[in-house]
């Protein structure tokens, strides 16, 4: 018997909230993009890795060739050797050594070249000093003023012509004189205009006293009363008139006047090292001496109850250049004390006495004659040129062996620059050789 399905029935079970099925959370859900989008990314990443690779390569191979490019720079345009040279020193000893010294332009004309004959030349000086000290006695003082004035002459082209003792009269009627007779030079026109000739000089009061002791003021000449030249001839100060004093003043001792006189001319003499250094040729020697001193007048001034003591000085110093001051020594070498060096300059004189022979000297004229005692250091002058030639190119690690060549090598060393050059420069303008011991100009 066929049973139809619509008469079967399905017994229903009944659910309940346990039986839904959990996820697993454990995993998580993956996309998956579509194969060509895959393929797209893959290809994309290809290209950045290769393009980053290139330029990496590029990048290294620039820095490479601007290395070398530097390098070569730096070797051939760049290049330079320093050498460091010790020259060989000799002490040469003297006694009583006599020398004959001439003046470097006279050299050769009015004397026969000697190894004992000495060119030098003169540095002169000027320079004053003074110094200042407590009055420690007193005087009765009758002296009349002094100071400066201009004379003009507007009156002819010509000079004229003052007689001493010419009176010069100021506004209020004071008397100056002149000591001495004196020449007014004559005016100069340029165009239309007139310029007067004129001429300083010193005036002195007619009388002692501080009357006659003025500022400045307008001049006129009494001599030349009732003559034009009256007003054309004139002065005007140039400075005050002063010193007129009568009465009881501090004054200094003769024996303290002496003393202060001997303090400031050693001071003068002092200043003369500071001097010949700034005023002597480069590479120099010089001895104080041999120099002439003169001194002029002291002068003392008296200021309330001081008195200020005042000394100029006029020096003359010869000095002469250290490659010609050779006394006749010979520099035996260490390295071989066969040979010698002829070419070398006194480097030290300290321990070295120089004197005239004879008495002072007075003036320096032409020759004179000196007598040198002690001991003279001389320093071997380095052929820098010969140096240079012979270092042209060397390789590196035989430029020490061509500088133990040179007699008058004592030590030396080398830089390069830059450091890795393998060999000395092939010109040599860029090789510098430094004497470490003495410049000789």
């Amino acid at each position: 018997m066929m049973t139809r399905i619509s008469d079967v029935q399905v017994k229903e079970t009944a659910k309940s909230i346990r039986d839904v099925p959990v996820p697993d959370r454990s995993r998580r859900s993956e996309y998956f993009p579509p194969a060509d989008a895959r393929t797209k990314k893959r290809r994309s990443s290809a290209r950045r890795t290769s393009t980053g690779g290139l330029l990496w390569k590029i990048f290294f191979f620039v820095a490479v060739v601007v290395f070398i490019v530097f390098g070569y720079v730096s070797s051939t345009y760049l290049a330079s050797l320093k050498v460091f040279v010790t020259p060989i020193t000799y002490t040469e000893s003297y006694t009583a050594l006599p020398i004959t010294i001439v003046p470097s332009t006279e050299i050769g004309a009015s004397t026969t070249q000697s190894e004992y004959v000495i060119p030098y030349s003169l540095v002169s000086i000027k320079a004053d000093d003074s110094i200042v000290l407590e009055a420690n006695a007193s005087e009765d003082v009758k002296t009349k003023a002094v100071g400066t004035l201009t004379v003009f002459n507007s009156y002819s082209a010509t000079p004229v012509n003052l007689v001493a003792q010419t009176r010069f009269e100021s506004t209020s009627g004071k008397i100056y004189r002149i000591a001495k007779a004196v020449s007014i030079p004559g005016f100069t026109k340029t165009g239309t205009t007139t310029i007067p000739g004129k001429l300083d000089i010193t005036v002195t009061a007619d009388a002692v006293g501080a009357d006659y002791n003025i500022e400045r003021d307008d001049f006129t000449i009494p001599g030349f009363k009732g003559n034009p030249r009256f007003e054309k001839v004139y002065a005007r100060s140039k400075t005050s008139i002063s010193g007129g004093f009568v009465g009881t003043r501090p004054i200094i001792t003769e024996a303290s006047k002496e003393n202060a006189i001997s303090d400031v001319r050693l001071a003068l003499k002092q200043k003369i090292d500071e001097r010949v250094i700034t005023l002597a040729p480069a590479g120099s020697v010089y001895f104080l001496s041999l120099a002439r001193l003169s001194y002029t007048e002291p002068q003392i001034t008296y200021a309330s109850s001081t008195a200020i003591v005042k000394v100029g000085m006029n020096a003359e110093v010869p000095v002469f250049l250290r490659r010609d001051f050779d006394l006749g020594a010979t520099l035996s070498l260490v390295k071989a004390p066969n040979t010698t060096v002829s070419n070398k300059a006194i480097s030290d004189v300290s321990k070295l006495s120089v004197v005239p022979q004879g008495k002072p000297i007075l003036a320096f004229a032409g020759k004179e004659n000196i007598v040198v005692t002690g001991n003279a250091v001389y320093t071997a002058i380095i052929p820098e040129e010969d140096v240079k030639d012979a270092l042209v190119g060397a390789k590196r690690n035989i430029i020490t062996s061509i500088l133990s060549r040179f007699e008058s090598v004592e030590s030396a060393r080398v830089k390069f620059v830059p450091f890795w050059l393998s060999s000395a420069p092939k010109s040599k303008d860029r090789i510098h050789i430094i004497d470490t011991k003495l410049s000789v100009d």
